[in-house]
């Protein structure tokens, strides 16, 4: 939500948003998994590998992708891709909370 704030609250341009957005979201990022870190929560590799490589991977050609087509595109086409992706995302997001929800409770638990 850093990136719409910037546009659509301070009217930011696309360019500026995607990069203050990671000059945010960077250190935030570190302190929390330091933090994380040091209370040993990170004993399992396994959400590592299954969540935070994906992720990291994930990032890392959006970001040489969006790099890329910000000197291709107008920033109009862009707002519209970042609004896109983000109405998706939080389809998919709002479908695996209902599908979480609706779990009948076993006999035993109601």
């Amino acid at each position: 939500m850093i990136i719409p704030t910037f546009i659509f609250v301070f009217g930011a341009d696309v360019k500026t948003a995607g990069t203050a957005s990671l000059i945010i979201s960077l250190p935030t990022v570190l302190v929390g998994v330091v933090r994380y870190w040091r209370q040993g929560a990170y004993r399992s590799r396994d959400p590592l590998v299954d969540v935070a490589a994906p992720m990291a991977a994930g990032s890392a050609v959006g970001a040489v992708a969006g790099a890329g087509l910000v000197g291709i595109l107008p920033a109009g086409m862009l707002k519209l891709a970042l609004g896109l992706i983000l109405a998706v995302s939080s389809i998919k997001m709002l479908r695996g909370v209902a599908k979480r929800s609706a779990v009948p409770l076993r006999p035993e638990n109601r």
